[in-house]
């Protein structure tokens, strides 16, 4: 590999579509997971919270169950073995620690990892929003509890 940090931007981008033309779609895939998991990283602007909330959410007309191992003011990561697709949509209800009632949110799946899915709420859904907003007044509150989950720390 030529490590020339001299290459113009045109022979740089040429030589990568020429690398990925060469990989198989299995490799293509991990390599987007890979650039967007590095790009999602340094855009994330609130600290995740670990947790073990149990969740039942809706996709496509069909119900399923899981947990949610760590939650922000923009999503959670929920861990389930079933598989989902980038972009779709979702409905959950969970009930977030020392609240009486369950909490209903939108989101769509913004990442997909061998423990289950990242998703990003919807900001445009009022009940997301109360969602934010009580995670920005009462993480600490709500999450000190929960140890650190150091095989699922960088999920989501």
């Amino acid at each position: 590999m030529n490590n020339n940090p001299m290459l113009s931007e045109k022979a740089v981008i040429t030589r990568l579509v020429a690398h990925i033309k060469d990989m198989t779609h299995e490799d293509r895939i991990q390599l987007l997971q890979y650039i967007e998991e590095r790009g999602f990283r340094e855009k994330r602007k609130y600290p995740r919270h670990d947790c073990d909330l149990s969740v039942c959410f809706d996709i496509s007309d069909q119900s399923y169950d899981g947990a949610i191992r760590n939650i922000s003011v923009e999503g959670v990561f929920i861990q389930t073995s079933k598989k989902f697709n980038i972009g779709d949509s979702l409905k959950m209800t969970f009930t977030l620690p020392n609240e009486t009632y369950p909490l209903i949110a939108s989101g769509w799946v913004a990442r997909l990892t061998k423990y289950g899915i990242g998703v990003q709420f919807d900001t445009s859904d009022y009940e997301t929003e109360f969602i934010s907003s009580l995670l920005l007044l009462n993480a600490k509150e709500y999450f000190m509890a929960f140890g650190n989950r150091q095989d699922m720390d960088d999920e989501f």
